[in-house]
């Protein structure tokens, strides 16, 4: 699986190592997955996603595209 960064401050800068697309075999991203919805219960991290962060993926704010 191929991971791609999405803020616009690294994507895209291979000279970055917060630039480049990262890549993880599916057995390691399923380890990640487990891990995660193991520590749901004791965790207070909160996950948002790029567009909460203020990096919308898509045009916001009234515009044609809505």
């Amino acid at each position: 699986m191929i991971f791609t960064n999405a803020d616009p401050r690294y994507a895209g800068r291979l000279d970055d190592k917060q630039g480049v697309n990262t890549t993880v075999t599916m057995e390691r991203f399923k380890e990640a997955i487990t891990f995660n919805a193991e520590l749901a219960d004791k965790s207070t991290w909160l996950w948002l996603t790029s567009e909460q962060m203020g990096f919308p993926l898509r045009p916001t704010g009234g515009g044609e595209h809505e």
